[in-house]
């Protein structure tokens, strides 16, 4: 089921966005899994470098069930991140 939402949510910011999409990818306790990345942001990082990067949000992710008791909206499914360069 992640895979395919990650795999609509892809073709949904390309429709919507086209090049201005940087990248897309989702992670899960067994996998990482890069689905887009536009050339200059794959030239940018090596393989390491983007390993890091979901290790990292896996790493916030063990927050997950904290902030799903904050809400009532069901569980969380998708964080977007905004930095001043990037989206």
């Amino acid at each position: 089921m992640v895979q395919e939402t990650a795999a609509q949510l892809t073709d949904f910011l390309d429709e919507q966005f086209g090049d201005d999409v940087r990248s897309v990818g989702y992670y899960t306790p067994e996998d990482i899994e890069f689905l887009y990345a536009r050339e200059d942001v794959e030239s940018a990082y090596d393989c390491s470098q983007l390993q890091r990067v979901f290790r990292d949000y896996r790493l916030e992710a063990l927050d997950t069930p904290h902030q799903e008791s904050l809400y009532n909206h069901g569980n969380l499914i998708a964080t977007a991140r905004f930095f001043e360069h990037a989206t």
